[in-house]
């Protein structure tokens, strides 16, 4: 009998701990609620209703299988504004947040970096402007970041660095970010796509990004980045972007490029300083579709075997110190130009 009774305050202790939890999983969606203006006819109209996990049936939020705790809110799209609830940070089962594409404004909580199991997080297209939380690092299980299209600042956290091991998309790429690139970027190793894109980062590129070799997509366009392009980022032979164009870099384009990147698609390193030739390797970049050269101070003839890029699709040369004669400079032209009768799509830009 006192065995029997000693079970029954245990099943019943563990009825109150899980009920409790529940009510934080739901007053912290309420707070984030009452945070969130609408700009559209109640989008949130499901979470008026309450109750013991009634708030798993809400728009956008998902509990898991064997527990009434939310794993994910997702909405998008939902033209929610205000700002997001430091209450969010209370949801400590969450894995997936998306609220992209709303008007969120004002900081993102630093208190996302406590919830350990997050590993989906995109809070792109918003309004946000205050810093990037470095503590963020902290998700050690998030996979995926994407902040692009906000209005952030200052600098991209040096914190972001081995504690994410298993990153596999950093999006920053659209907001206001400042400083340099920091080293320790590097030690994402787990990275397919890196987006710094359209910021306002300078300095250098720092030689241990080319250690990520399972990289696939690297964008640091648009920015004030300068100096010579580290050798090493030619070791990424899973690239298939590489986007460098409006910065400052100087020096040539590595002569063996074309054993470099035997998945490439895009190549674009317009308006910038480089200089030397165009190597007549490009040819073995069979599966090259973009090829972005212009504005530079690329010199030289048009090698005639980058008529053998079969799946080019854009080439632009304006703007470069490009030669041709009589007999020399125009034979991959003429390729292209046999292209441009079976395939108009493509288009050949140079200034003559």
């Amino acid at each position: 009998m006192r065995r029997l009774l000693m079970l029954l305050v245990v099943v019943s202790m563990s009825t109150l701990i899980l009920s409790a939890t529940e009510v934080d999983d739901q007053t912290a969606l309420l707070a984030f609620k009452a945070a969130a203006i609408s700009t559209n006819d109640d989008p949130l109209v499901s979470w008026n209703s309450t109750g013991a996990g009634v708030f798993c049936s809400w728009e956008g939020v998902t509990c898991g299988a064997r527990h009434r705790r939310v794993v994910a809110l997702r909405l998008p799209s939902h033209g929610l504004t205000g700002i997001l609830s430091p209450a969010i940070g209370n949801l400590s089962f969450l894995r997936t947040l998306d609220l992209s594409n709303n008007g969120f404004r004002g900081d993102i909580p630093g208190n996302l970096g406590r919830l350990r199991r997050l590993q989906y997080l995109d809070l792109s297209s918003n309004a946000f402007s205050g810093e990037l939380p470095a503590n963020l690092s902290s998700g050690t299980n998030l996979k995926f970041i994407y902040l692009s299209f906000n209005q952030l600042h200052g600098c991209v956290p040096s914190e972001f660095n081995e504690k994410l091991a298993h990153l596999e998309v950093l999006d920053l790429m659209n907001n206001n970010l400042s400083g340099t690139t920091p080293a320790s970027l590097a030690n994402l190793s787990s990275l397919t796509d890196l987006y710094l894109s359209y910021n306002h980062l300078k300095g250098t590129i720092p030689p241990g990004l080319g250690g990520i070799l399972g990289l696939e997509n690297l964008d640091l366009s648009f920015n004030n980045l300068y100096g010579e392009p580290p050798c090493s980022l030619y070791n990424l032979t899973s690239l298939e972007t590489f986007q460098l164009q409006l910065n400052r870099f100087h020096g040539g384009i590595p002569t063996d490029i074309g054993s470099r990147f035997p998945k490439i698609l895009y190549l674009k390193i317009a308006a910038n300083q480089l200089s030397g030739p165009i190597p007549s390797s490009f040819s073995n970049l069979t599966t090259l579709q973009h090829l972005i050269l212009c504005q530079n101070k690329i010199s030289g003839y048009v090698p005639p075997t980058l008529g053998k890029l079969r799946a080019l699709e854009t080439l632009y040369l304006l703007d470069n110190m490009l030669e041709a004669d009589d007999r020399s400079g125009w034979e991959g032209i003429h390729h292209f130009t046999v292209k441009l009768q079976q395939a108009p799509g493509i288009r050949y830009q140079q200034k003559h």
